[in-house]
């Protein structure tokens, strides 16, 4: 909290436009405001800022942006949705109201209501950029491309604003129309100074066009550009794989410490650790990103396949059943049952060697088809009735083979 708190400080005062504009009879109660964001009363703000809500009209779009940031930050989405109901209840017309309540629609991913609101304003309004903006939105998440697309060419056709190329650009890609999502990015880079959804744009369009070979100047222009841009260092450690990683963990140490909390820089830089032979760094990494993102299949899988190379098939069985005790979704359930029929496999012999001749009796009889038709709870609660390991090891061993 104290964190998401400092982040809506540094904002106001970075903003520092936005408040010198007020200068009606207003100005000291958003100065107010400011004072009690950076004494970290936020709850405070919020009334003050609902006050001003009501009483000026002319920084509404202030006041609902700022409203919006401190509600989401408190956990409080829910009660500004419903104070944006009450507002448009009097005044069911307002722009900025029904604009706002789109906008945290699409917030919740709630699509198809951001577009009813959307579609509801139109015919009442001059100005509808706002609105054909939020159509092109929800259309898109409603997997629409074609649609949003329709609604982009109205709002370039009235207003060249980069981003709408941009967002062009991205279902230009969606529907691998190649040439148009050239045109498309070509045009923002040229008028834009570009973000990192721009470079990874672009980063898909070359892959889809073959052209992996630019990837790693286009990743290195985007962390020089942007300084610091976690989603491009990780494009550029997957685009330069056997390129010095000695030189590649040295050189991004930073991201390491700017982002402790991104299991993914994690996972990755545990692979080139990995690379390296630096197992002893390797397996810190891989079980950092686990802890920090645990009942990921993704991390799961590097930190088994880690042990796995190692021949530390105790550790490797370990980390799957860890994995399988708390997995609900049926693909990562799949995805770990294969890597543990690839363990078992590398280690029929000595599996089958733990197993003692009592407590193979006591097994159910093998069913080829137990992983096919059987739901995960009722594979967990097999498990449950083996007592010692080696028994566990030697059911599901006869099961995969009978599978």
């Amino acid at each position: 909290m104290k964190l998401i708190i400092t982040i809506l400080v540094t904002a106001l005062n970075a903003q520092a436009s936005d408040i010198i504009f007020i200068k009606n009879s207003h100005a000291d109660n958003y100065k107010t405001v400011e004072h009690l964001l950076a004494q970290k009363n936020e709850l405070e703000a919020i009334q003050k800022l609902k006050r001003l809500l009501n009483t000026d009209k002319q920084n509404e779009i202030y006041v609902l942006d700022k409203l919006s940031k401190l509600y989401k930050a408190n956990n409080l989405t829910e009660r500004f949705v419903t104070l944006l109901h009450d507002k448009i209840k009097k005044a069911p017309f307002d722009v900025n109201f029904n604009h706002q309540l789109a906008v945290e629609y699409l917030a919740q991913q709630k699509p198809a209501e951001a577009c009813d609101k959307a579609k509801f304003m139109l015919p009442h309004l001059a100005n509808k950029v706002k609105f054909y903006n939020v159509l092109a939105d929800c259309s898109f998440a409603l997997n629409q491309p074609d649609e949003a697309i329709t609604y982009l060419n109205i709002l370039i056709s009235n207003q060249s604003e980069p981003s709408f190329y941009l967002k062009r650009a991205a279902l230009h890609l969606k529907l691998n129309n190649l040439p148009l999502a050239k045109a498309d990015l070509d045009v923002y880079f040229a008028k834009a100074k570009p973000t990192e959804q721009a470079y990874l744009l672009q980063a898909e369009l070359n892959t889809k066009q073959n052209l992996s070979d630019k990837q790693p100047e286009l990743y290195k222009r985007c962390l020089t550009t942007l300084e610091v841009s976690p989603k491009c260092f990780l494009g550029y450690l997957n685009a330069t794989k056997n390129i010095d990683a000695n030189f590649k963990l040295e050189h991004f140490n930073r991201y390491l410490a700017a982002y402790q909390d991104y299991p993914a820089i994690l996972t990755e830089i545990g692979h080139h650790y990995q690379l390296m032979k630096n197992y002893e760094q390797a397996e810190k990494m891989f079980l950092a990103a686990s802890n920090k993102k645990p009942g990921n299949i993704e991390i799961t899988s590097a930190l088994f396949e880690f042990y796995n190379q190692l021949n530390e098939s105790q550790k490797a069985f370990d980390v799957l059943s860890q994995f399988m005790n708390t997995a609900k979704n049926d693909d990562d359930i799949k995805t770990a049952l294969n890597l543990q029929n690839s363990l078992f496999q590398k280690n029929t012999a000595a599996m089958t060697a733990s197993v003692s001749p009592k407590s193979k009796s006591i097994l159910p009889e093998p069913n080829k088809h137990l992983y096919a038709s059987k739901k995960y709870n009722e594979i967990l609660a097999h498990l449950k009735k083996i007592k010692t390991k080696s028994d566990a090891e030697y059911f599901l061993l006869g099961n995969i083979y009978y599978n």
